[in-house]
């Protein structure tokens, strides 16, 4: 006989909340207005020469991410990528590279011919990607367009990475997530 004369308590089983993934349409529309202001800025005020300094940084945030995401993106084929818009896509590296250089040594704004080419392609392929992204995985773009933002803002003037250290980021973080 037990020393305890009390019954014991029957079992109940407890409910545990499960919450639904939320995401926040204000910021996913913050990232697609971001684009499109990218957009905008390529078609119309690069060609007319009307840039400044806060539209530069504009392109250069939805470049990065972009790069985020074809490195670390959940459903983005990055050798399909490579076979398709690899060329394209380091050819617009290299030329974004070297206006926001001159962008920020010697605060020229205008863009050569060759260069707008260059933009109006490599942000077309960024739109693609960008949205695919988007629609898949909203949760994880937050979370990229965040670390990113975290990553490569700085001081004021100052070349945020080159695409190399990015990349080199990218695989450590995604590494550290798997």
């Amino acid at each position: 006989m037990p020393k305890n004369r009390k019954p014991r308590r029957p079992y109940t089983g407890r409910f545990k909340d499960t919450h639904a993934i939320f995401v926040p349409r204000r910021e996913v529309d913050e990232i697609q207005a971001l684009f499109r202001e990218v957009q905008l800025i390529v078609e119309v005020t690069l060609p007319r020469g009307a840039c400044t300094k806060d539209h530069v940084a504009k392109m250069r945030d939805m470049l990065n991410f972009t790069t985020v995401l074809i490195y670390a993106g959940k459903v983005f084929d990055r050798d399909a990528f490579d076979r398709n818009n690899g060329a394209l896509w380091r050819n617009f590296q290299e030329r974004f590279l070297s206006y926001y250089s001159r962008t920020i040594d010697k605060k020229i704004f205008t863009a050569t011919g060759d260069e707008l080419r260059a933009f109006q392609d490599g942000f077309e392929v960024c739109g693609t990607v960008v949205h695919d992204e988007l629609e898949a995985e909203p949760v994880w773009c937050l979370k990229c367009f965040s670390w990113m933002k975290s990553q490569t803002d700085g001081p004021e003037g100052r070349i945020s990475l080159c695409t190399l250290a990015l990349g080199e980021r990218i695989r450590k973080w995604a590494a550290k997530r798997n």
